[in-house]
């Protein structure tokens, strides 16, 4: 659909390890019309990275604040949860896709999920695929299932040369180390936490988050 004419997509999360690297992939095509939805204070890096206009979810809900303008080809989600599809859907044209990296389960990754809450993370995950081959738009989930074969990891990574915006670098010591988390667990990092674990920071080996 990127070689279509121009194309409206609007990235929630977009702010994020994988929201910034989405927004350079997005960022080499010239027929794709941006909003990025994030914390306002990172309005200026978005622009920077192709947006053509920041919505700050802590205003109001993103749908609100889009209800008067076009609706999107395709809404990309890497926050999860109900809520968004349920804005992502209202802002979606007919036939339009809604292509989630999370789920409808909000943090799925925040700690461990018991046997009976991955089974209903799951079917409710295929719930919606299936429904979607009935209603107006499509619900997808980002990426293929693991291992990430080699021609898909140099094709989307190696041959576009798009990183994803590191936001904090640490040493490899406790109290750098338990600052990184911190910033990781609050889901607010603007961009990925890298670990450097070389002796006295040196080196280019790293860990990311």
């Amino acid at each position: 659909w990127m070689k279509c004419p121009k194309k409206r997509c609007l990235v929630v999360g977009a702010s994020g390890g994988l929201g910034t690297f989405l927004m350079k992939l997005l960022q080499r095509h010239k027929n794709v019309n941006v909003v990025a939805v994030c914390s306002g204070k990172h309005s200026d890096k978005m622009k920077r990275l192709g947006a053509t206009e920041v919505v700050d979810y802590a205003h109001s809900p993103f749908e609100e604040q889009l209800k008067d303008q076009d609706s999107f080809d395709v809404v990309f989600d890497f926050v999860g949860g109900t809520d968004i599809e349920y804005g992502g859907r209202k802002v979606l044209k007919r036939g339009g896709k809604f292509i989630t990296g999370v789920g409808p389960r909000k943090a799925i990754g925040d700690r461990v999920l018991s046997c009976s809450e991955w089974y209903g993370w799951a079917f409710g995950l295929l719930w919606r695929i299936v429904r979607g081959c009935f209603v107006g738009h499509a619900y997808e989930m980002a990426g293929a299932m693991p291992p990430v074969k080699e021609d898909d990891f140099i094709r989307t990574v190696v041959d576009t040369g798009a990183r994803p915006e590191i936001a904090l670098e640490v040493s490899w010591e406790e109290d750098a180390l338990r600052e990184a988390i911190r910033k990781v667990a609050s889901r607010h990092t603007g961009g990925k936490v890298v670990i450097n674990i070389e002796p006295n920071g040196g080196g280019d080996e790293r860990a990311g988050e």
